[in-house]
């Protein structure tokens, strides 16, 4: 049977498994492709993946408060980034953020 979470209205568990982490969440060689040819300021790469990811499992952007700091965590280790908290709020409080999405909407319409 279908989880709640997962009906018409998705989001996000808070205590997201390893297993699940690993194979939601967790950047593939085309994600990385696609984050490395947006435009770079500290922390796009990393917002944008989040934004991806999310994006991916749930249909809409969340707003990275929102999210579980594990899943954030997660993402951040994959592209071995440090002061992933730091970088994200300075992302989502820039314009970045909205400029990216609908790159991101494109991205997700190929597959």
């Amino acid at each position: 049977m279908t989880a709640i979470y997962e009906m018409a209205y998705p989001r996000i568990r808070s205590n997201l498994s390893d297993a699940e982490l690993q194979e939601l969440y967790t950047p593939t060689p085309s994600d990385l492709a696609f984050a490395r040819r947006a435009p770079k300021s500290p922390g796009t790469e990393l917002g944008l993946i989040v934004l991806l990811k999310t994006f991916q499992r749930l249909g809409y952007f969340p707003r990275f408060d929102e999210l579980p700091p594990r899943l954030l965590n997660h993402i951040a280790t994959a592209l071995e980034t440090a002061e992933a908290e730091s970088q994200l709020q300075r992302y989502e409080a820039g314009s970045q953020r909205w400029r990216q999405m609908p790159l991101v909407r494109g991205f997700c319409r190929k597959f």
